[in-house]
């Protein structure tokens, strides 16, 4: 978001973020974000709130008449598909979730967000696989359909020496149960048995914090797992590390990984959802069918104590391809198709 407004200017276009779903519409951190763009926001943190806030939205819609609406996250686009503006101006849905919805078990809204999908004139998806399942599952054609990666942004550091701490895993990835983090920690006990000084660093936070220390503390695991919480900036922790690891159930994308990859470091990951688009298994790391908890092991094991040469490899190959992910590059593919929506051009074209 913070992106594709700073790049507005250059490309000779005046944003606008509309945010309906705030808590507060004072001292909003996404206004700070998006200055000097402008901002409106409305609080809305209830289901009774949601016809005041269509309203609310569909007023801003008519005053600003925009020449292109550009919507993320499924309950934006769900409001958004009700709207029935004075001025028909072509929308933009980027699809971050996928089959999330479904997967979860969150039915209704999934039902909801399909609907929706389909009256958005053009879906961008955050990975192939998103895309596939957009055409496939909402039965939209490729003319309305493109793939545009998230992008990172950022200056990685350079890595600590080894010689200076214990072999480092580390993963940032918010503390939720589709990450996979109670797999990472049972595979990392495996991985302990063999480097008794290896350390496991988590980043983030999260409803799964306790039970993530409860499994540490039974596997006696205490002295070798931190957890770091929510940081700003992940580049220390980066810097700090010899391998990164992501056991997500789900991922549809894993921006992180790219993260990672631009630090130079191997990756240690799931082979589920987006994730193989960005990392190859052999090249940039190691890949393992997702609940493998054996297998998972053996990868970090084997990043963990792999030959220097082979180290050095796989670092490189992670940050070369990283930079094809940059956010500079995703922010000009959007206004690409900005411009080819606004005239009447596939997305594809």
């Amino acid at each position: 978001m913070q992106a594709l407004v700073s790049g507005a200017p250059a490309r000779g276009w005046a944003p606008t973020v509309l945010n309906p779903f705030t808590a507060s519409t004072e001292n909003s951190a996404l206004k700070d974000a998006v200055a000097p763009a402008a901002y409106a926001a409305h609080r809305c943190t209830a289901l009774r709130s949601v016809p005041r806030t269509r309203s609310w939205l569909a007023a801003e819609l008519d005053a600003l008449r925009p020449d292109l609406i550009h919507v993320h996250l499924p309950h934006a686009m769900i409001l958004t598909a009700t709207l029935r503006q004075s001025r028909r101006a072509p929308v933009v849905f980027t699809h971050h979730h996928g089959d999330y919805l479904e997967v979860s078990g969150r039915r209704l809204v999934g039902y909801l967000d399909r609907q929706a999908t389909r009256r958005a004139d053009v879906v961008v998806g955050c990975s192939e696989r998103v895309t596939r399942y957009v055409g496939e599952r909402c039965g939209l054609g490729e003319d309305r359909l493109v793939t545009i990666y998230n992008g990172w942004s950022g200056t990685p550091l350079a890595p600590r020496p080894p010689a200076g701490r214990p072999p480092t895993i580390v993963c940032v990835a918010r503390l939720r149960r589709e990450k996979g983090h109670r797999l990472l920690v049972r595979a990392f006990a495996r991985v302990v048995a063999a480097v008794p000084t290896a350390r496991l660093v988590l980043v983030g936070d999260g409803p799964e914090r306790q039970g993530i220390l409860s499994l540490v503390d039974a596997l006696g695991l205490t002295a070798n797992v931190q957890l770091q919480g929510t940081k700003d900036d992940v580049w220390p922790a980066l810097a700090d590390a010899d391998v990164f690891a992501l056991a997500s159930r789900y991922e549809t994308m894993g921006l992180v990984l790219v993260e990672a990859m631009a630090a130079g470091l191997p990756v240690a990951a799931t082979s589920g959802g987006g994730i193989p688009e960005l990392v190859r298994d052999g090249r940039e790391g190691l890949l393992v069918v997702s609940e493998d908890e054996r297998a998972f092991a053996e990868a970090l094991l084997e990043l963990l104590t792999a030959p220097e040469e082979r180290r050095e490899a796989m670092s490189a190959a992670g940050r070369a391809r990283a930079e094809g992910f940059r956010v500079e590059a995703t922010t000009a593919r959007y206004y690409d198709l900005y411009e080819r929506v606004l005239a009447g051009r596939s997305p594809s074209d």
